[in-house]
C-alpha cells in the first residue's frame, strides 16, 4: 500500500481551506503549513506598505510588528 504524501497534504489543505470559506473565516492555510490572515486585498497592500515615522523609534517598531501580527496571524 502507498501513499502520495504531496497529493495528501494539497487535499488537506484544500479541506482545510473549504472549512475557512463556508464559515467565513478569513484565514487561508498556505503550502509551507502556514495559516494567514486573508485582508481585503486593499486593506493588506496598504497595510504592508506602510511605513511609521513617528519621531518615536519605539513606537515605529511597535506599530509595524503589530501590522506583521495582523496580517500573519492565524487563528
Amino acid at each position: 500500500m502507498t501513499f502520495g504524501q504531496a497529493e495528501g497534504r494539497e487535499e488537506f489543505r484544500h479541506e482545510i481551506n473549504l472549512i475557512f470559506a463556508r464559515n467565513g473565516l478569513a484565514y487561508e492555510l498556505e503550502e509551507s503549513g502556514d495559516i494567514v490572515r486573508l485582508a481585503p486585498a486593499v486593506l493588506q497592500t496598504e497595510l504592508a506598505a506602510s511605513s511609521f515615522k513617528t519621531g518615536d523609534s519605539h513606537l515605529d517598531v511597535l506599530l509595524s510588528d503589530a501590522i506583521s501580527k495582523f496580517l500573519e496571524s492565524g487563528p
